[in-house]
């Protein structure tokens, strides 16, 4: 009856976007594209920009050198991560995780192991290490998924900062410009520019929708049910990074 009701309700996803991505153009037709490339405005811009081409190329910086290099280092550093890390993982009928040591199991826990311990628990626990896998062998992956976002993001941030402060001085001009001409060019890039930052929004707030999607499938399926949600949650950039990231 539950997932019914949701199923039902799924259009409002749909209104929702509408909603937000109109404000965000009509937002743009007033303010004109000059006067968006200044201000708190243009952190925004650079941040969602940054966050959209981090999740498109992700996954090839992965696959790449900077990828395979920051996986490799991880992978030597996690061999001194100490038992709590490295040792096989099983879990009992309750589902606490435990080591392998010395062909016993002892409970993965602060405890036990200290500070490790705890880290490594709540790894276990959170991401669901598969029984016979080490922590450190499954958070490999996910770490250096993080590292290669990190910088992938800083990459593109320096780079529009770059780019805003070169069109600040080639649209100076424009603010002031009384030609109807350049003044309607002007409001239309503003509505394009302030779309995109509305668009990058919704796909942020769809991608942590489909990480929590990924584990209950109620969730997933009322987006899915939705026509345009849908389409965005399905083809979804940013959910890779949060993939890699998150598992």
């Amino acid at each position: 009856m539950f997932s019914g009701l949701l199923s039902a309700s799924a259009w409002y996803v749909d209104v929702a976007i509408v909603i937000v991505l109109a404000l965000f153009l009509v937002g743009g037709l007033i303010k004109g594209f000059a006067k968006s490339t200044k201000g708190f405005f243009v952190f925004v811009v650079i941040i969602c920009a940054s966050a959209l081409l981090m999740g498109v190329t992700q996954e090839a910086a992965m696959e790449g050198s900077l990828g395979k290099n920051i996986t490799e280092s991880i992978s030597v550093d996690s061999s001194g991560w100490g038992v709590a890390f490295n040792n096989p993982v099983t879990y009992d009928g309750e589902g606490k995780p435990y080591v392998i040591v010395e062909g016993n199991a002892v409970e993965l826990s602060g405890g036990e192991f200290g500070f490790k311990g705890t880290m490594a628990k709540f790894y276990a626990t959170r991401f669901g290490v598969p029984e016979g896998e080490s922590v450190a062998a499954a958070a490999v992956g996910s770490l250096a998924g993080t590292c290669v976002s990190a910088v992938l993001f800083l990459i593109y941030v320096a780079g529009f900062l770059v780019v805003f402060f070169v069109l600040r001085l080639v649209l100076k001009p424009v603010e002031d410009s009384d030609s109807v001409g350049i003044k309607i060019t002007d409001r239309l890039l503003g509505a394009l520019l302030r779309l995109f930052i509305g668009l990058v929004i919704v796909w942020a707030l769809l991608a942590i929708a489909a990480a929590i999607g990924g584990k209950v499938d109620t969730v997933d399926n009322f987006f899915r049910g939705s026509v345009i949600g849908g389409f965005f949650y399905e083809h979804n950039p940013l959910t890779t990074a949060f993939d890699m990231i998150f598992g």
